[in-house]
């Protein structure tokens, strides 16, 4: 089954809606401004042991040297206990720049709300975290 899940995704990211028209339902991103507050890292997706201190190090450092980064990609979280407990949002990809904002007491950041029909957000999450930037 997640082989199959991990195929569908692939194709997904070939298949373009600027030359489909069928495929704009499929994927929507949304950018928005979000508290930090309402952004949560879901262990599940990104297991703590993977966070990288001396990354998150460097990023409060270029952050203080005013530099922007990209915004971070979450997901609407789809469960409405966790979301009323721990946050409205989980990270997808960006761990390490939320992590260096909320140490640098930023409350707002920029996202990019990604929509997933079928398609796992671990496996999303590990194909943002292996593609060439």
């Amino acid at each position: 089954m997640k082989l199959i899940e991990w195929e569908v995704f692939e194709n997904a990211q070939r298949f373009r809606a600027d030359k489909n028209p069928a495929a704009v339902n499929f994927m929507k991103d949304v950018s928005a401004k979000i508290l930090i507050s309402d952004i949560f890292l879901d262990e599940s997706i990104y297991p703590r042991e993977n966070i990288d201190h001396k990354r998150i190090g460097v990023f409060i450092e270029n952050l203080r040297d005013g530099f922007v980064f990209e915004p971070i990609v979450v997901q609407a979280c789809p469960d409405p206990e966790i979301a009323a407990k721990r946050g409205k949002y989980r990270i997808l990809d960006g761990v390490h720049r939320w992590s260096a904002y909320k140490k640098t007491g930023v409350t707002q950041i920029d996202v990019v709300i990604k929509t997933l029909n079928n398609i796992e957000p671990i496996l999303y999450a590990a194909n943002s975290g292996v593609r060439p930037r």
